[in-house]
């Protein structure tokens, strides 16, 4: 028996095989939604925080699950590069014969700087990441001492060492807390064990040197604290679909593939010994026979091992006792028949593609699978990527843009300059040579 990750992969007697999977790390049962639990931060006091999953792991768990498949990271890599587009431009916004018309501007030298050091950072990777794997954005913002109350810096925190503080008496919560120890443990203790940082929620009523803001889709969001994504309902369909490949290894692995049965009748080389032969001549006979046989088999190696001798027809001759009317014994060559039933899996690994395209909301034109036997085509393609432009971006960009727009407010920027992604969108050839153009879309 072969242990994986999440399943086992069990060999029974013939060519049949069985995945048994351990339902103990699914996360779906009622019984695994987070406790609530007391940590110790760095001033030595201890609080109470709501654990992520059962063992305050699940957002490690979920990214490793992820990380393992052969199709999720690429359509979620695909969601990150249109929702973030080309980039941040700034815009203004004006009516022209009631229609709103969007211009844009020059951006200013401080929020340019302002968003190269985002760039840097590599703050809307980082932020789009998480948006992806969990739906929510969360990001530290420090202000400058001194007399400067502006924010300074800003930086998107990896959720899988975020904690939610618990709710009060009224349902609110005012501190997360963050620590590089969750998410690495088998138990709840190591989470009890973990010393943690306390971040205050942002208060727009009040100047805070230090403060976290979130932005998540609260769509699902099941125990009150942690959103939980939209495509998580596949999470069967992944750990089905990481396990397939593992056990057609094991298939090749463990698995004996003999092609022919090939049977020589005993004594078939032996050399013809007189009675009467010494000792020498007879050790000589056994050798002759020993370096037949090898011989033979060398060439039947070289008639039917190997790529290029697939398909070789085997002719052989046979002769016939006519006193006793029936062969005299031979060589026999049968072929093997090997069925690994491999089309059922292969069929089910397909379907379970398709399951996690459907899960994250990409249309197969863009995530460049095969329909109908084909690949799309260039206006497919066009119109495929227009659409999700319109229906699939606009919440999360702004999901992404609650940082800016609390920034811009607490730093005193500009009310009339907006700020967005910048679109690539595809054109018609007969309309522009390059196949491309740009717009502006505001967040």
């Amino acid at each position: 028996m072969n242990k994986f990750a999440d399943n086992e992969v069990l060999f029974l007697k013939g060519d049949q095989a069985a995945i048994v999977t351990r339902k103990a790390t699914s996360t779906k049962d009622t019984n695994q939604i987070g406790k609530k639990m007391s940590v110790q931060v760095t001033n030595g006091s201890q609080v109470s925080i709501f654990g992520w999953g059962p063992n305050n792991d699940l957002p490690a768990y979920r990214e490793t699950l992820v990380a393992e498949n052969n199709i999720v990271p690429s359509l979620m890599a695909t969601k990150r590069d249109i929702t973030l587009g080309q980039g941040i431009i700034a815009y203004e916004k004006r009516l022209e014969a009631g229609q709103l018309k969007i211009e844009q501007v020059m951006m200013g030298p401080e929020q340019q700087e302002f968003f190269d050091r985002l760039e840097e950072e590599e703050y809307w990777l980082t932020a789009s990441r998480e948006q992806s794997f969990h739906s929510v954005v969360a990001t530290e913002c420090i202000r400058g001492s001194g007399t400067n109350s502006k924010i300074e810096s800003v930086k998107a925190l990896h959720m899988r060492h975020l904690r939610s503080g618990y709710q009060d008496q009224n349902g609110k919560v005012s501190d997360w807390y963050w620590s590089g120890q969750w998410g690495h443990n088998d138990d709840t203790k190591g989470a009890r064990d973990a010393v943690a940082r306390k971040i205050p929620l942002y208060d727009r009523d009040n100047v805070q040197d230090k403060f976290l803001i979130l932005a998540a889709d609260s769509l699902l969001c099941l125990d009150e604290y942690y959103p939980t994504p939209y495509w998580w309902g596949s999470e069967e369909w992944i750990r089905l679909a990481n396990c397939i490949p593992e056990f057609h290894q094991a298939n090749l692995r463990n698995g004996y593939t003999l092609r022919w049965h090939i049977e020589i009748p005993k004594g078939y080389f032996s050399q013809r010994i007189d009675a009467e032969a010494s000792a020498e001549d007879r050790a000589a006979a056994r050798d002759k026979a020993k370096a037949e046989k090898a011989a033979f088999i060398k060439k039947l190696n070289d008639l039917l091992a190997g790529v290029e001798n697939a398909g070789r027809a085997v002719v052989t001759n046979y002769e016939i006792n006519k006193s006793l009317s029936k062969q005299f014994p031979g060589i026999k060559i049968s072929p093997l028949e090997t069925n690994l039933q491999d089309e059922a899996m292969l069929k089910l690994f397909e379907k379970s593609n398709q399951a996690n395209i459907s899960a994250q909301g990409v249309h197969p034109t863009l995530a460049n699978i095969e329909t109908a036997g084909k690949l799309s085509s260039g206006t497919e393609i066009r119109n495929a990527y227009l659409m999700y432009l319109a229906i699939k971006t606009p919440q999360p960009r702004k999901q992404l843009m609650k940082m800016v727009k609390v920034v811009k407010r607490e730093n005193g920027w500009p009310e009339n300059i907006h700020y967005g992604f910048l679109d690539m969108t595809l054109e018609r050839l007969s309309e522009d040579k390059s196949g491309r153009g740009e717009q502006t879309d505001p967040a």
